[in-house]
């Protein structure tokens, strides 16, 4: 596959791709006139072209495919997780991107140890980036704002979105919400508590809101991956249409 570049658009029959994209091209990479590359938008289109000019702070590129728009998930998986420390949340965003999540919020709770600000998120999103150019994934996945545990049942509950929050060992409960989750659903979010786990509280805040409370084993895991594996669990058994 050829080496996959993000870039914001418009799609003309020649493209100018500039900025740290162009340098990682260009001065990274060394790429030189005459060869292949891909292109995508981060908004499901993506087109194959080939160099014409490259220069250190931008590249030509004239396409050699007309645009095309890839298929999206009907069903959108939110993951909403007490952030965890230093590079594992970093690894968690970028294998939430190669999964296929559509949305990723942190979440902050009670026992929250990481709340990041601004410019972490914008450095999510660089890897959210870099996670689709590896994957082939052409729908960016969002890194939405920090968000309090009360705000994201409000948000479930006015989106008619169903919640699931990581929580009891019991695979009896978690077969039976797989079930019900049989859809289909515009939207399906699970939360993931922090280290310490959700607070007393904020476990009878979620059954009371009508969260499921489900697990994926009966070992204690680390935050990322109890998530990564609870979306890996969920993107295989809710339905997913294409439109």
């Amino acid at each position: 596959m050829a080496d996959r570049f993000y870039y914001v658009g418009p799609w003309e029959d020649e493209v100018t791709l500039d900025g740290p994209e162009a340098h990682h091209l260009g001065t990274v990479l060394r790429r030189k006139a005459g060869e292949e590359v891909e292109l995508f938008d981060g908004l499901g289109t993506s087109a194959s072209g080939q160099l014409t000019e490259v220069a250190k702070r931008s590249v030509r590129i004239r396409l050699t495919s007309a645009p095309s728009q890839s298929a999206k998930n009907i069903t959108k998986l939110t993951l909403a997780v007490a952030p965890p420390k230093r590079d594992r949340l970093q690894w968690l965003v970028e294998k939430a991107t190669e999964l296929g999540v559509d949305r990723f919020i942190p979440l902050i709770t009670e026992r929250s140890v990481v709340k990041p600000r601004p410019g972490k998120l914008e450095r999510l999103s660089s890897t959210v980036v870099e996670a689709c150019k590896q994957s082939g994934r052409n729908h960016l996945m969002e890194v939405a704002p920090t968000s309090s545990l009360p705000d994201l049942i409000k948000d479930s509950q006015d989106q008619n979105s169903p919640l699931l929050f990581g929580d009891v060992p019991d695979k009896q409960e978690q077969a039976q919400q797989a079930i019900k989750l049989s859809g289909p659903h515009s939207s399906v979010t699970v939360c993931i508590g922090p280290e310490g786990g959700f607070s007393p509280e904020e476990r009878q805040l979620l059954r009371d809101s009508g969260a499921c409370p489900v697990s994926i084993s009966s070992n204690v895991l680390r935050v990322e991956t109890a998530a990564i594996a609870l979306a890996a669990v969920l993107i295989s058994q809710i339905d997913i249409h294409f439109e």
